[in-house]
């Protein structure tokens, strides 16, 4: 309950700024058994790793195994080069098609 308290405390000037929605203390209940709750953490579901690449802060599942751990923001970065570099190939070959035809 105390925790409930000290969430709703410090949220209510978020709420209040950002239009957030706050949470009821049911939901703060499942996230605690979820995440774990102080000398039972290492226990809980989920728990907050960080990428050894980028440093960035992520959830994983605690019951998977370590190699399965995949970094959201390392991935959207791989995501973003791929995209780019097909773009470049297809620039090249549109540069290519054109050269030939004329």
């Amino acid at each position: 309950m105390m925790a409930y308290r000290t969430y709703d405390r410090l949220s209510e000037r978020l709420v209040g700024t950002m239009s957030l929605q706050k949470l009821d203390i049911n939901v703060c209940w499942e996230l605690m058994v979820h995440f774990g709750n102080a000398r039972f953490r290492h226990l809980a579901d989920i728990a907050q790793k960080s990428c050894s690449h980028c440093g960035t802060h992520f959830l994983a599942l605690n019951a998977a195994e370590e190699t399965s751990d995949f970094c959201p923001m390392c991935g959207i970065q791989q995501y973003y080069q791929r995209l780019t570099q097909a773009g470049l190939q297809r620039a090249i070959a549109q540069t290519s098609v054109v050269a030939e035809a004329g």
